[in-house]
């Protein structure tokens, strides 16, 4: 008969433990949000500026058409970037909470609240938020590329 393999009993996480790996988990995903709204940046100015340079040049319809095109992907792509960003809120916001959970059951030495702090808490529940201004960027530039498309759309007609 095999031999019956022992678990061992479970030992809570320490608080420092867990209070450390959610600031870092909210460091970390607030650093890709910051490098992901980057390129999405990047990509549409650089979009942006190659549509607005072919239609100076009086391009031909078949043109017209690819750039017409570019301009629905770059809107659908900023759509997708812009429920990225609302689900990477719902996060943040749950890190957050969580450290507030942790600093407050378990306090930090010297009595310091950080998360926890008025000063914080003020701070978190100012508007509009980075996530805010963030996303209100993707829809601003979403409606410039609408108005390529549209633009582009009377061109073809005409």
């Amino acid at each position: 008969m095999p031999e019956e393999t022992k678990i061992p009993d479970s030992k809570p996480i320490a608080s420092g433990l867990a209070f450390s790996a959610l600031a870092q988990t909210r460091n970390t995903e607030a650093t890709l949000r910051w490098l992901g709204f980057q390129f999405a940046l990047g990509l549409n100015i650089a979009g942006l500026s190659g549509v607005i340079v072919w239609l100076l040049q009086q391009p031909s319809q078949l043109v017209l058409l690819f750039l017409l095109v570019t301009c629905l992907w770059a809107v659908g792509g900023n759509r997708v970037y812009f429920t990225v960003l609302a689900r990477d809120g719902k996060f943040m916001g749950l890190w957050n909470e969580k450290m507030i959970e942790l600093e407050q059951a378990n306090s930090i030495d010297g009595g310091v609240k950080i998360f926890s702090s008025p000063e914080y808490l003020e701070l978190k529940a100012r508007r509009p938020t980075i996530q805010d201004v963030l996303r209100r960027t993707i829809l601003t530039i979403s409606m410039v590329w609408v108005g390529h498309a549209l633009f582009i759309v009377v061109q073809l007609v005409s």
